[in-house]
């Protein structure tokens, strides 16, 4: 029986060395997932604003579609596969969530 208790102890005192060590005072963070199946499109009321957008997808890597009309771009847009962000706080996490939201993605947030 003590040779049992031992042999436990070990391997988890071993497992536990190997074990990444979260470093004091690290931050915890979140994550969101998001998807969307199907084409959308954002008519966009400037450049700047067009600009804005895309710069944003192309950060999640989302699929999309631009239609230059000279004053402004529509961007088609569409993420089929599940992505996800990783962000360092709550309430940006819900900020990503509620904007993806907005632009019809499903989304998931995860603490």
């Amino acid at each position: 029986m003590m040779m049992r208790l031992l042999l436990a102890a070990t391997i988890c005192l071993s497992f536990a060395a190997t074990a990444p060590a979260e470093p004091a005072g690290a931050e915890t963070k979140e994550v969101v997932k998001y998807q969307l199946l199907e084409w959308k499109n954002k008519h966009t009321r400037n450049n700047d604003d067009a600009e804005k957008l895309i710069k944003a997808f192309k950060t999640l890597k989302v699929e999309m579609e631009v239609s230059d009309h000279g004053n402004h771009k529509d961007v088609k847009y569409r993420c089929p596969k599940w992505k996800q962000l990783t962000v360092k706080d709550h309430d940006t996490a819900h900020q990503w969530e509620a904007w993806l939201k907005k632009l019809g993605f499903t989304t998931i947030h995860e603490h």
